[in-house]
Parts: structure tokens; C-alpha cells; sequence
């Protein structure tokens, strides 16, 4: 009974949290946003909120035996936002609840904390998602946040326990970040064990002709360093690249990202990378894929190897405002690959049908792994 409880504050608190239009997704924070001024008090109750409930049905299907499928339903319940407290104050949370058939109830605190907005001046305690990155999924110079979702894949919401400090100006960006790296349960809060910590410095700034960034790390005695360049060719082609060096035991690894991406249409967007990696040592990049527990298991660390291309294709504002989105990722010096297709449908401004398909070749034991997933999501 009480694997039910996490999962019922969250329909609770769905049906009392209410936002000036609909969302369908929580955006992570934004640092690089500047607060001239508190925000001022609302008539109500002085925040912003977002919420939603989804109902999926995800079936895992191996090639050898297509008929003993591995079939799961599930439930999902989210809340977030953020309350000002006072002056430049803000509390912010993010929890989730997760049910599936046959398996149980799980709840992740993805992120809550104190976050301050002042002129110039942000500052921030507890656990924030705050990624800084032109790349799609691979982001070699954010040592906090080294890959994200698939484009068109729920969003990885879980944030990091850190304090943070940053100075803004415009188009300047300044940061120190102190990071217990805690050792997290289950539902993302700290046990009783502890790892080493690390400190952070982060460096952003907006140029005339491009944006650079630079990102340092130490823990212990390894330091990393790295940071990312782009800007446009033209009016439609964004340019990027993205590359760090980290101390390792044996030899340093390096990690480099090329990236593009044509912009000229509003509606529609594609996007090319390269990623390479040196073959000193190379460790995998944890990247949350959305798929089966079995999918999960085994491509879960997905860049293994040491060049990858990957490419995204997204079609938007189509029939009645509907979206498509193509993703591929290719291994480039071992047969590895993945092709995804996400499409969905708003049925009206709080409701949302999604499809999810997912197709990996050779993935486990030289057997195709296909993966379809149908999603209904009401946003409040």
C-alpha cells in the first residue's frame, strides 16, 4: 500500500496545480537569463507550475522469438515549479511518480532546492538540472551533465545536488559550483555513503561573430577541461564544436563533438554530428534511452566505441499541429547502430497521443531489439 502513496501526492497535487497556458513539459532552469528586478507578486499564488499525468503502452519485441514479446503498461505523474518566497527568492521542485503493471510504484525527486535572482547576482542550493551544451545528446565539455534524451524522448529531469554562485552581465555568464557527488537511493536523495567532492568553474560568453564557453572540473587530484565554440554561416547554418579533456588513471581521455544545424524553416530542422573519442581509455556515456527495461539494460551505455554520427530530423506545426521527429546514431568503426521515430498529435490544448518506435540492430547477442511505445499525456 504504501508503494501507492508517492503516486497518489502527485495526482493530488496535478489536479490543484494550474499554469496562465498550457505546458507540457517543465523547462530546466536557465541561468543565462537576467533578473533586473524580483519578480513582483502575483494576485494569487506567486509562482509558475506544471503538471501532467501520461498512460503508455510499450511492447519490446526480439527478432528470435517475435511472438514472446516483453509487454508493459505503465502510469506517470509529474509536478513542478517554482514559488517565490521573498525578494529574489525562489523555492523550486520537481518530483516524479512512475507505476507499472506488475512491478510496482517508483517516486524520483528530480530536482528541489533555494535558487536566488538578484541584478546581476544567482545563487542556487539542492538539486538542479542546468545544462550548458549545443550538443544533441553528447555533451563532452558539461562534466555535470555529459548526455541528455533522445530528441522527442521524455526529458532526463534529474538534476544534481550542488551549490552553485554565478555572476550575469549581458551576454556574460560566470559560475562556481561546489559538488558533494553524493552517493543517491532509489528516489534520488542522499544515503548515508559519500564519494569525493568536486569543484566546477564555468565561463560562458556571447561574442559578436560566435559564443564560447569553457568548463573546468577537479576532484581530487584529476582535473578536466573543456568547452564548446559555435556560431552561424549565413543566416540558416549553426556550427559547433564541442571538446574536453579529462585525467584519467592510464592516459587522459579526449572527446570531441562537430556539430550542425540548418535552421532556415520554422518548421522544420535538421541536425548532423560527429563524435569521437581518443582509444586510450574510453569509459561509456550513461544515456537514458526511452525503452524497455530490457533496452534499457543493454543499451543503456550506448557510446562505447570511438567515432559515432549522429543525426536528428524534426518536423513541426504539421496536421493539426502535430510533430514528427527521425533520430539516428551510428557507430563508425563497429556495427552498432539505432534509428527512432517519434510522432505525436495534440487532441487539444492539455492532450497530447504520442508513438515511439525504436530499432536496434545486432544489440543483444546478434539479435534486433524492436521497441513501439503509445503514450496519451493530459497536461494541466
Amino acid at each position: 500500500m504504501r508503494s501507492y502513496i508517492p503516486f497518489c501526492i502527485v495526482l493530488a497535487a496535478t489536479a490543484t496545480a494550474h499554469a496562465q497556458e498550457a505546458i507540457e513539459e517543465a523547462v530546466p532552469l536557465d541561468e543565462f537569463q537576467i533578473s533586473d528586478a524580483p519578480m513582483p507578486a502575483a494576485t494569487t499564488v506567486p509562482g509558475k507550475y506544471a503538471a501532467y499525468v501520461l498512460l503508455e503502452h510499450r511492447q519490446t519485441i526480439l527478432d528470435t522469438d517475435p511472438w514472446n514479446s516483453d509487454k508493459r503498461n505503465g502510469l506517470e505523474g509529474n509536478v513542478s515549479g517554482n514559488v517565490t518566497v521573498h525578494g529574489g527568492f525562489n523555492l523550486y521542485g520537481d518530483v516524479t511518480s512512475a507505476y507499472v503493471w506488475d512491478e510496482g510504484n517508483r517516486w524520483t525527486l528530480n530536482q528541489i532546492g533555494l535558487h536566488y535572482f538578484g541584478d546581476h547576482w544567482q545563487g542556487s542550493l539542492g538539486r538542479e538540472l542546468s545544462r550548458k551544451s549545443p550538443g544533441l545528446i553528447v555533451s563532452p565539455s558539461d562534466f555535470i551533465y555529459t548526455a541528455r534524451s533522445l530528441p522527442g524522448a521524455r526529458d532526463q529531469r534529474q538534476g544534481v545536488w550542488q551549490a552553485r554562485a554565478a555572476y550575469l552581465d549581458a551576454g556574460l555568464s560566470l559560475e562556481a559550483l561546489y559538488l558533494p557527488d553524493l552517493v543517491l537511493e532509489e528516489h534520488g536523495l542522499p544515503d548515508a555513503r559519500r564519494s569525493p567532492s568536486a569543484r566546477a568553474a564555468r565561463y560562458f560568453q556571447q561574442l559578436p561573430a560566435f559564443d564560447l564557453a569553457v568548463n573546468y572540473l577537479q576532484q581530487d587530484d584529476r582535473r578536466s577541461v573543456g568547452g564548446f565554440v559555435q556560431g552561424y554561416a549565413g543566416k540558416s547554418l549553426k556550427l559547433y564544436l564541442d571538446t574536453a579533456s579529462r585525467q584519467e588513471a592510464a592516459a587522459d581521455r579526449v572527446s570531441t563533438l562537430w556539430g550542425a544545424s540548418y535552421e532556415a524553416l520554422r518548421d522544420f530542422t535538421a541536425r548532423g554530428e560527429l563524435f569521437y573519442q581518443n582509444r586510450d581509455r574510453i569509459e561509456p556515456v550513461a544515456t537514458p534511452w526511452p525503452a524497455s527495461a530490457t533496452a534499457l539494460a543493454a543499451g543503456g551505455d550506448f557510446f562505447i566505441h570511438h567515432a559515432y554520427l549522429i543525426a536528428s530530423l524534426a518536423w513541426i506545426d504539421l496536421w493539426r499541429q502535430g510533430s514528427v521527429i527521425c533520430n539516428y546514431i551510428g557507430a563508425m568503426d563497429y556495427d552498432q547502430s539505432l534509428y527512432m521515430l517519434r510522432a505525436e498529435l495534440p487532441l487539444s490544448s492539455h492532450q497530447v497521443m504520442g508513438l515511439t518506435t525504436l530499432y536496434l540492430p545486432r544489440l543483444v547477442a546478434d539479435q534486433d531489439l524492436h521497441v513501439a511505445a503509445l503514450d496519451w499525456k493530459y497536461a494541466f
